[in-house]
């Protein structure tokens, strides 16, 4: 199984009452969804509205990328992107 990023996808600009869930399901059409991780804002205690997904298989995450971006959901237009690998963007004060 080939789990690096280039796996991993950036998934925004859903209403807050998507879940994991909701999801998974929804990319589970397009290949085995590996991981689902919401990204919740803690202060409010709900999602901020975007999420990372995890494919298995690459081949299958370029077919999602193509059909989930721009795909109406809830009444929302899902913004879709592969994930770029984190650079350091904060800088030592001490």
């Amino acid at each position: 199984m080939d789990q690096n990023s280039s796996n991993k996808l950036f998934v925004g600009n859903f209403v807050w009452a998507v879940d994991e869930g909701m999801l998974h399901y929804m990319f589970s059409e397009h290949g085995k969804v590996l991981e689902a991780r919401d990204v919740n804002d803690k202060e409010i205690e709900r999602s901020c509205g975007f999420d990372f997904i995890t494919i298995s298989i690459e081949a299958k995450v370029n077919q999602a990328l193509n059909k989930m971006d721009g795909a109406s959901v809830e009444g929302r237009h899902l913004l879709v992107n592969m994930t770029r690998k984190r650079t350091s963007s904060r800088t030592d004060f001490s």
